[in-house]
């Protein structure tokens, strides 16, 4: 009965995500509220309080050590593609702080019908029986957090970059220029090639439009 349980909600985390574990503990310990109850030996990595008793375990902080790693695996895959692209420094703290958010995560979350995997603690899902509230928005942004630090876990941070892709988790104005090679893939791929030449003042905002117009200047100059 709790092996079924786990089996299936990892399944459905697998085909939600378009990933499969070759750890699925790692996918189950994702779905851990703080607080949250499983059967013993159910998640290996998860700190827990242990009752010999009725063969139940208790996890205190749930899926916070992986929601953790999620968040910099997420940041470490933004930072990925920024570097890859063509965009300014200021562009990537902006792209961070508005993607990598609470916020941002929660809707997420919501969009792929998540609470519906999230096994929450006894107390949370009493409250909501009573009262029909969701998942806490910070538990479901960790969730995603976590899910996304259990697939680096399990298999580095090429399908994390895929998982976040299938989510809607990305930043889609990051530019690529010419032909580059991946860190992930190693594979080179060859984007519209674009140079200073083709970008205008007015595509770069603020201070950085100075700098563009200076690179281009002696160019036009030569002739």
């Amino acid at each position: 009965m709790a092996g079924s349980r786990m089996v299936s909600t990892v399944a459905r985390l697998q085909k939600l995500i378009g990933y499969k574990f070759k750890n699925a503990q790692l996918g189950w310990e994702a779905v851990q509220a703080p607080g949250s109850v499983t059967h013993s030996g159910e998640t290996i990595h998860a700190r827990s309080v242990k009752d010999a008793a009725t063969g139940f375990e208790r996890l205190p902080d749930g899926n916070k050590r992986l929601a953790l790693v999620g968040d910099s695996a997420l940041r470490l895959v933004l930072c990925e593609d920024w570097y890859l692209g063509d965009e300014v420094r200021e562009r990537l703290n902006h792209v961070v702080c508005s993607v990598a958010t609470n916020e941002n995560l929660n809707k997420v979350g919501l969009q792929h019908s998540l609470e519906k995997l999230i096994n929450d603690s006894p107390g949370r899902i009493a409250l909501k029986k009573m009262k029909s509230e969701e998942i806490a928005p910070l538990t479901m942004a960790s969730t995603v957090e976590a899910i996304l630090g259990a697939v680096y876990m399990d298999g580095g941070v090429a399908p994390v970059a895929k998982v976040m892709q299938k989510l809607g988790i990305t930043a889609p104005t990051f530019r690529k220029i010419g032909r580059k090679t991946s860190h992930r893939t190693g594979e080179e791929s060859v984007e519209d090639v674009k140079g200073l030449s083709d970008v205008s003042v007015e595509d770069v905002e603020g201070p950085n439009a100075a700098e563009v117009e200076e690179v281009k200047s002696p160019a036009s100059n030569s002739n």
